[in-house]
């Protein structure tokens, strides 16, 4: 017994040490990370375009080709796509096949290396980042909430930050009702990551940052997931009869989404292969697809 507890007592700075260097190893990282946004350079190009009234809304892909930087194989392969303003337009395709990179290039996030992206027909390489991105609301697939009040997730970017404007987005999206339930309403303190939440709800809150702002571009990208069928198609019904003169991308895999779509368009290989009547395109889409697996599949 006395010389376990000899050992015990040993090892006890051992264990110390090895806790403090796994924690040097995490501040390292994150000092690391810290200091390549701090030197990232500034986006807007030297007079970079600000756009000086609200946008339409209309988004033109021409010949779109763009790799990431440390990888040979490229992503989007001279993409086509005009989409008008006021549309609801569906992007579907394989994983990877570059919907959500067309997505990240309407917001400025990629530049082409091959092409232009238009939106009201000027470059977006032309416009100030920061102005643009203020005029899009993106719900991307991976949930993003912050250690923060219910309230300060959905005002999260919009300067004014009335509650009733809060609470008007909130039950928009249909999250009004448990929002309630939690302990403190709205200001109930979320986790990292909206811990505490079903994914169901994570997702209800990110659609309501996003419609919080009234962008004349929405983009969702797997926005509805989550959501049980009888929600998903209430949000989808609300969005059908409010987003006149907005213009909607979904980015997504299932059919339900595609029901308030004006058109759908096929990404492949990154190419947009085929666009049109969502009923159309997803026929032809499976069948390419399935000639896909067929052509993938062993010997």
């Amino acid at each position: 017994m006395a010389a376990n507890l000899l050992a015990a007592r040993a090892l006890q700075p051992m264990r110390q040490i090895v806790s403090a260097w796994q924690q040097l190893q995490g501040a390292r990282s994150a000092f690391t990370r810290l200091d390549e946004l701090m030197t990232e350079p500034v986006e807007s190009p030297p007079g970079a375009l600000a756009p000086m009234r609200l946008l339409s809304g209309g988004v033109s892909l021409e010949r779109v080709r763009w790799r990431p930087q440390d990888e040979a194989a490229e992503v989007l392969r001279g993409a086509d796509l005009a989409v008008a303003s006021g549309e609801i337009i569906g992007l579907v395709g394989p994983s990877g096949s570059g919907k959500t990179t067309i997505a990240n290039m309407i917001q400025g996030l990629h530049r082409p290396t091959a092409g232009r992206v238009l939106v009201d027909g000027t470059d977006v390489a032309d416009l100030a980042p920061a102005l643009l991105r203020a005029q899009i609301g993106c719900v991307p697939q991976e949930v993003q909430l912050f250690a923060g009040s219910v309230l300060e997730n959905i005002a999260m970017g919009v300067a004014d930050k009335d509650p009733a404007r809060v609470v008007a987005a909130a039950r928009f999206v249909g999250a009004h009702d448990f929002i309630e339930r939690l302990p403190q309403g709205y200001n109930t303190v979320l986790g990292e990551r909206g811990q505490g939440l079903s994914m169901g709800q994570r997702q209800l809150l990110c659609i309501a940052r996003a419609v919080i702002r009234s962008p004349r571009i929405l983009i969702l990208d797997e926005a509805t997931s989550a959501l049980d069928p009888a929600t998903e198609e209430r949000l989808l019904r609300r969005l059908r009869g409010t987003v006149q003169g907005r213009t909607v991308i979904m980015i997504t895999h299932r059919l339900a989404p595609l029901a308030i779509a004006d058109r759908v368009a096929l990404v492949m290989d990154g190419r947009v292969e085929k666009v049109g009547p969502p009923t159309e395109v997803m026929a032809y889409a499976r069948l390419r697809m399935a000639e896909a697996s067929r052509r993938d599949a062993p010997m």
